[in-house]
């Protein structure tokens, strides 16, 4: 099971160095997804392809991304991801502040990326059980 849970892992790793690769469009599109209104959404088939990829990638990624954090708070790395998710709630505090732009965008992928690596390593390599 826990193969499972750091192959999971290691796709979000991918996802993420592709979000860096494609960093400034991708930016572009999370500044349009905010200000478009996905509550009045009548066909998916009229959406621009930015707004396809968007809801797209909300489903495929972010939902499983969220239910991973909340698994990874039962397992015996439980610190890690309550540091993990402090973290984001910072990140999306600060997005809440300032917006979406390059600085809070480029935040949260560090966080993500850098704690997801520290996830794979942390098992492969590491061992560190606990923190405190």
């Amino acid at each position: 099971m826990i193969s499972v849970f750091i192959y999971m892992w290691i796709f979000f790793i991918v996802y993420e160095i592709f979000f860096i690769i494609a960093f400034e469009g991708n930016v572009e599109r999370l500044q349009k997804m905010i200000k478009f209104n996905t509550s009045v959404i009548k066909d998916y088939d009229n959406l621009e392809n930015d707004m396809k990829y968007m809801l797209l990638t909300a489903a495929i990624i972010t939902i499983p991304f969220m239910i991973m954090l909340l698994i990874g708070l039962t397992t015996i790395y439980w610190q890690i991801f309550t540091i993990w998710i402090g973290m984001l709630i910072f990140v999306n505090v600060a997005t809440k502040i300032f917006g979406v732009n390059k600085i809070t965008v480029g935040l949260n992928t560090f966080v993500n990326l850098g704690f997801s690596l520290f996830i794979v390593m942390n098992h492969s390599h590491f061992g560190i059980v606990n923190l405190f």
